[in-house]
Parts: structure tokens; C-alpha cells; sequence
């Protein structure tokens, strides 16, 4: 009823933000600046991007995955589970995700997300979680990150356990 109200530009942000999030947001401005990349300020017009709103993101998104690995493996120990959170919050796994749940279509910036080796999706999901927290606290980022992101791994345990860190392996391979 609250969507039928607004404006038909602000309705259609408000039910694709809803598709992805699965909640109505409380305050869309953190949303849509949460998608707006620094590439779309050009010039004397300077929007908000969402550089801090990732940053924020980034530290609850390690929470929220630190949570998750923690109680999913719970023999586990410190080493398996700081290399799980890792493969589970690469930049190519975020991109993928973002992709997944939608975000590419919401994403306002100028030509970047197409170039090879980008990570503005993955920053946009991280940005996208940071307007979450300030918008609606920790539990609903959980809940997001469980129920919408994590969800779309279908393997959980190979992702955790798959090792694309080389820099790590050859690290680790030196020191034995």
C-alpha cells in the first residue's frame, strides 16, 4: 500500500530494491547512493557514491561471514575458518553474486562495470549491505546475507574449501 502512494520512478526503485532485498527499505537515499558508483560524478554535477557505505559494508559483511563459518564448522579451526571467510568474500565471488541477486541492473555508473577485471558489482554489494546496517541494523544484514546472498551458493562447501589465493599457496609453499 505504501509503494502505491509514490511516484511511479520512486515506486520502481522501491519494488526492485524490495525484489533484491525482500523488504520494503525504511530511507531509499542510503540505497541509491549505495548504487551510485564515483564514475557517474563528472563535472560540475557531484553525486554521493558509495565508497563509504562500502567501507562499512566490507567490515559487517566480514562480521556477518565470520558469524556464519563459525557456527556452519564448528570443529573447524582458526586457520580453515579465516581461509573459508576469504574464498567466501573474494572480489570475483562478490561480483558473482551481485550479479546474481540483481544489482547490475540498479548500478548507476559510466561504462566501468563492463571493463575487464572490475570489481564495481562486488563494491556495490558491499555498499548495498552498509546501507542495509545504517538503514535497518545488523539483524537485517544477516538475514540479507544468509537468506539472499548466501543462498545463491548452492555448493557452500567447495566454495570454502576452494583455494584460488596463489599469492597464499606460493607463500606457503616457500616457508616449508
Amino acid at each position: 500500500d505504501k509503494i502505491r502512494l509514490l511516484s511511479h520512478k520512486d515506486r520502481e526503485s522501491y519494488l526492485l530494491l524490495y525484489s533484491i532485498l525482500g523488504y520494503i527499505p525504511g530511507n531509499i537515499k542510503y540505497y541509491e547512493m549505495a548504487m551510485t558508483h564515483s564514475s557517474s560524478s563528472s563535472g560540475t554535477r557531484k553525486l554521493a557514491c558509495n565508497e563509504r557505505l562500502e567501507f562499512l559494508g566490507d567490515a559487517v559483511l566480514s562480521s556477518v561471514t565470520a558469524d556464519f563459518l563459525y557456527s556452519k564448522f564448528s570443529k573447524e579451526r582458526e586457520g580453515f575458518l579465516t581461509k573459508s571467510r576469504s574464498n567466501l568474500v573474494c572480489r570475483e565471488r562478490l561480483n558473482e553474486l551481485a550479479v546474481r541477486i540483481g544489482l547490475d541492473k540498479y548500478l548507476i555508473a559510466c561504462g566501468l562495470p563492463h571493463q575487464h577485471n572490475s570489481h564495481v558489482y562486488g563494491n556495490a554489494l558491499e555498499a548495498l549491505i552498509g546501507a542495509i546496517y545504517i538503514d535497518k541494523g545488523y539483524k537485517y544484514c544477516r538475514r540479507f546475507l544468509l537468506d539472499k546472498v548466501f543462498s545463491q551458493l548452492t555448493d557452500i562447501e567447495s566454495v570454502v574449501k576452494s583455494d584460488k589465493n596463489y599469492k597464499s599457496r606460493l607463500i606457503e609453499w616457500g616457508q616449508k
